[in-house]
């Protein structure tokens, strides 16, 4: 049972303008147990102009449930909103939940994030980019970290480099501003890595023909470089989308390696 709430009160949204759509918000699934649970915050893609949850939503949370792990579902703006609205709901999503852990049985210092392809350039951008100046409303909740414990992307849009990048996600995410080199520079994942990044996953398929596999392999690269864990997966078959990739073996396999993998984190 998904149960929703408000990130903010109605009249402190930051950045809202009730023409460009719906406030943003999250749906819970929370595991009730004897323990505090880690919990991880999925953020769908959708080039930034939708949010898929359909296939990298509601799939994944449950996914998530049946390994032990609550989940959190955010539902953040999307076109025509830019940078920086989409990086202040997950900041926002990553505090609110730290600050409901005892109410809703969470561990709060093991709060990761898992976003697919533009929810990966998203959870990327979080990951670490999470102490960039964000217009909080600067109340309770805002005083708790935004700094996720852990990442995983899903043949996420990791560079906004324009030869290897999804083209509406960084025209998007750009607010328009298709010609700030220097920003989308600043947001390609290639040149973000830092020394305190969270451990990373990611995956991709070769046959990706939306965003472009060297997008996870450029970032995963500069992970190594970097001596920043990583675990990078390169799978030979699947499109685009295809969120559990039950139709496409071996690349079926990513959610059970995630699940290791956050396992090693987090038990």
């Amino acid at each position: 049972m998904y149960e929703r709430y408000a990130l903010w009160e109605p009249d402190k949204v930051p950045l809202y303008d009730p023409e460009k759509g719906n406030a943003p918000y999250i749906e819970t699934a929370l595991l009730e147990t004897g323990h505090k649970n880690p919990c991880v915050i999925v953020i769908p893609g959708g080039a930034y102009v939708c949010v898929a949850s359909w296939v990298e939503g509601y799939p994944i949370c449950a996914l998530l449930n049946s390994a032990g792990y609550s989940a959190v579902l955010l539902n953040y703006r999307v076109k025509p909103y830019g940078f920086p609205t989409q990086l202040t709901d997950l900041k926002r999503a990553v505090r609110f939940t730290r600050a409901h852990a005892e109410a809703w049985n969470i561990d709060p210092e093991r709060v990761g994030v898992i976003g697919f392809s533009a929810g990966g350039h998203l959870a990327m951008t979080g990951a670490l980019a999470f102490d960039e100046p964000t217009p909080d409303v600067g109340d309770e909740i805002d005083a708790f970290s935004a700094r996720p414990d852990h990442a995983a992307l899903c043949y996420g849009v990791c560079s906004l480099d324009p030869e290897i990048t999804h083209a509406e996600t960084r025209r998007v995410f750009l607010n328009g501003n298709e010609d700030d080199d220097a920003l989308a520079f600043r947001f390609s994942g290639e040149n973000m890595v830092r020394p305190d990044a969270p451990p990373l996953f990611l995956w991709h398929t070769a046959e990706d023909k939306s965003v472009d596999p060297r997008c996870s392999i450029r970032f995963a690269n500069a992970f190594v470089s970097a001596g920043v864990p990583v675990s990078f997966h390169l799978f030979p078959y699947g499109p685009h989308g295809i969120g559990l990739g039950k139709e496409y073996p071996p690349a079926d396999e990513w959610g059970r390696l995630y699940t290791r993998w956050l396992d090693t984190l987090c038990r």
